[in-house]
């Protein structure tokens, strides 16, 4: 009865954890999708855009596709695109010009700011619906990136 009590508790915690990086993902979305927001100033266009940034390349990473050493995001978008092109109506280069712009420099317009929330869903919903039952176990619990 030990072992059932540990393993229901330690499941409990996972999926906690799991709601939260999923609320977490949940925020950033919705922080790019009211322009009246961004022009008012009340989003911070560069903390908004780096986290969902690393939360797309945690996402990739966590598949098994993490960025070569030194390759160049537009190289890394090629190699995607194959595997993860159709889970958006936004293609991977167009993704990787926006985080090369973040990147290097420069404020993102709204447009840009919303392409990454909803590239960022569209990822995360399309890669856990291709994903078999432990895979889906493994990403949303184990590692709760979907």
């Amino acid at each position: 009865i030990g072992i059932l009590v540990l393993f229901s508790f330690v499941s409990w915690i996972l999926k906690k954890r799991a709601e939260r990086a999923a609320d977490r993902r949940a925020k950033l979305v919705r922080m790019t999708e009211d322009r009246h927001d961004y022009i008012a100033g009340r989003v911070d266009v560069h903390e908004t855009a780096r986290a969902i940034i690393d939360c797309l390349f945690a996402v990739f990473r966590g598949l098994g596709r993490p960025n070569e050493l030194g390759e160049q995001p537009m190289e890394y978008a090629d190699r995607l695109s194959a595997e993860f092109g159709s889970l958006s109506n936004f293609s991977l280069q167009q993704i990787m010009e926006i985080v090369e712009r973040e990147e290097f420099g420069g404020t993102l317009s709204w447009q840009d700011l919303h392409t990454l929330g909803r590239y960022l869903e569209d990822l995360t919903k399309g890669a856990y619906a291709g994903l078999g039952w432990k895979q889906k176990i493994r990403m949303r619990y184990l590692l709760a990136l979907l």
